[in-house]
């Protein structure tokens, strides 16, 4: 029997190898769909499907009657998807600018900025889009791929809160890198509060984020929402303050401030800060500074350009004068120089003083504000007619008696020389209380003879001036203080915190925060002392208090602190009823004259304000 022809070598070789193949291509379509199949379902399934983060509604700010001064609206938001949109495509980035009136390199930053999350999360380049630019983003959206249009829960200021209370509300600003690191559940394009009540209850207002769940097509667009968790809200802030008077405050002042510049003897007046402050409880009714600066603006789209404004002013409306800078009191600081030399026992409420204007000390022979103006001696005065008259020569004699150490106690005593812990970013100035300890340290390096402490400064310091340094709110503090009798309190902004259900979560209760303690004669004497300022004919107030209501009984002090080379500044702290105070006001302005005509005016417009005296009221 014959035998098979034999195959050729190549074509067994080949045979065999396809068999190979075959065979692993058989393995591989096993490992794909039995093994790997979950795997890769899963992966198809992430492809159609999209996660994305649903903000939270910011929670809303509320005045002490419920009136809101900021809230929550809806806007439409410009964001990319950093997998789907080429950011090589020039084209497409000028397409997009001239639609949402941004340079190609600002959309490139702002994608960097924000592009920390995964491909598919949007990062938010362009909020609060007008109507026009969300039509034509709408309209060419096949043309812009990887860019979508979001509704977002936008920061709200009304009218007027819009420019109310700025450095009291705050505003908003991108998140940090450093607030990225330190709480993961942050997104790079989150605003946050950045100042102001808007920052120090960050926690309380951010609310928590949402999830939603998208199907999208090939090119990344939602075709359907698949499914919902919907974001909890902010907590909602009742803050002390009364927008009304808050109103009449900013009005008051900026008016002040407004005319002595018109005048063209005061360039310097750049501004001021007023306080309204319940003694009885710490809480602010109102707390001005102007110039101030607009919340909604601030925290808006065009938010850069106006801080570059705000930042070119020299008028610094961007400084909160209230809790961040530093004065000196002046006159208005006597009532504690006056607690201080009774303490000592350098004089009693009844000790005679004649004041015949000068005060002589190592060589130097100081004079007293009266005697230029050519005013008579005030003669032979007692300590309340030394507070209303604001003679300077008791002041000072008796303060060298009593020893500057001793103010510098009394001064500490009252809150002077640090924060008072007031809820508001940023943290608030501690300011100044000199006395030897304090020189010796700040000159540690200098010269021995730069160290000593000479008796010029200890009458310096009594009369509230030299390195004693204090901020409007301590003033307010302080001066509740002398209203109470004693007792003062931390000022407080905020009253309550509801919960997104508008349950109350946190009520704040009056937190004692120092008492000064004192006969109630020491008291008597100080407080007919200031009561002389707004009504005795001798008073330094007496001008500006003219005609007002005797049904509300007023005690004050003013106060001119002397600056080189430029206007004096002018201080008015006092408080009403005299014998129940529900209201201690502070009042300052810069380089604008002697407190007496100044801050004393405002003082008593706000006064009117609090207690409805005004001329629309008709009382």
């Amino acid at each position: 029997m014959p035998r098979p022809p034999e195959r050729p070598r190549p074509a067994r070789t080949l045979f065999w190898l396809a068999a190979v193949v075959f065979a692993g291509l058989v393995l591989r379509l096993w490992h794909l769909q039995v093994v790997q199949g979950p795997w890769y379902q899963d992966l198809a399934v992430s492809n159609r499907l999209r996660l994305l983060p649903v903000p939270a509604p910011r929670g809303e700010i509320l005045d002490r009657h419920g009136l809101p001064l900021a809230t929550i609206r809806n806007s439409f938001t410009a964001s990319l998807l950093p997998g789907r949109f080429d950011s090589s495509d020039e084209d497409l980035l000028q397409r997009l600018g001239a639609i949402i009136d941004m340079t190609p390199e600002e959309i490139l930053d702002a994608l960097e900025e924000g592009g920390r999350g995964y491909a598919y999360e949007p990062v938010r380049i362009r909020r609060d889009l007008p109507q026009a630019a969300v039509i034509a983003l709408e309209e060419q959206r096949d043309e812009l791929p990887g860019v979508v249009v979001e509704q977002e829960p936008t920061r709200s200021y009304p009218e007027p809160a819009g420019v109310l209370a700025g450095h009291v509300l705050g505003y908003l600003a991108p998140v940090t890198v450093e607030q990225l690191r330190q709480d993961p559940s942050y997104r790079g394009t989150d605003l946050v509060g950045r100042t102001g009540l808007e920052a120090t209850y960050e926690r309380f207002l951010r609310g928590k984020e949402g999830r939603q769940e998208l199907e999208v097509n090939a090119l990344g667009r939602p075709v359907q929402v698949l499914g919902r968790e919907p974001p909890v809200p902010g907590h909602d802030l009742v803050l002390a303050l009364d927008a009304r008077l808050q109103a009449a405050v900013e009005g008051a002042l900026t008016q002040k401030v407004d005319d002595l510049r018109a005048t063209g003897k005061y360039p310097d007046a750049r501004g001021g800060a007023a306080v309204v402050m319940d003694p009885r409880t710490g809480e602010v009714l109102a707390m001005a500074s102007v110039p101030g600066f607009d919340s909604e603006r601030m925290s808006g789209s065009g938010r850069a350009e106006y801080y570059a404004s705000l930042e070119r002013d020299p008028r610094l409306p961007l400084l909160n004068r209230a809790t961040f800078a530093k004065y000196p009191p002046g006159s208005a600081f006597k009532p504690v120089t006056a607690l201080a030399i009774l303490r000592s026992g350098a004089a009693t409420p009844r000790t005679p003083f004649h004041a015949d204007g000068f005060a002589r000390t190592g060589g130097l022979v100081k004079t007293d504000w009266w005697v230029p103006l050519g005013l008579p001696s005030p003669g032979t005065i007692t300590l309340s007619e030394a507070i209303t008259q604001s003679i300077n020569d008791y002041f000072w004699e008796m303060g060298v008696r009593a020893g500057v150490e001793a103010i510098a106690r009394e001064a500490r005593a009252f809150g002077f020389g640090k924060p008072t812990g007031i809820d508001l970013a940023p943290e608030e100035r501690a300011g100044t209380v000199p006395d030897p300890a304090w020189k010796a340290r700040r000159y540690a390096t200098s010269p021995p003879q730069d160290r000593r402490w000479f008796e010029s400064e200890t009458m310096d310091v009594a009369i509230g001036q030299g390195a004693l340094e204090v901020t409007v709110l301590q003033m307010a503090q302080a001066f509740s203080a002398v209203a109470n009798r004693g007792t003062y309190y931390r000022p407080q902004m905020v009253r309550e915190i509801h919960g997104p259900g508008g349950d109350m979560v946190r009520p704040f209760r009056p937190e004692p925060a120092g008492r000064v303690e004192a006969p109630a004669a020491w008291w008597q004497a100080i407080v007919q002392g200031m009561e002389g300022v707004v009504r005795d004919r001798k008073g330094t107030a007496r001008t500006a208090f003219a005609g007002f209501p005797r049904e509300v009984s007023v005690a004050g002090k003013t106060g001119s602190v002397e600056v080189t080379g430029k206007a004096v500044h002018g201080w008015f702290a006092g408080f009403a009823p005299v014998e129940r105070p529900e209201v201690v006001v502070v009042v300052f302005i810069e380089h604008a004259g002697g407190g007496g005509s100044t801050a004393a005016p405002v003082g008593r417009q706000i006064l009117e304000a609090y207690f409805g005296l005004g001329p629309e009221t008709g009382r």
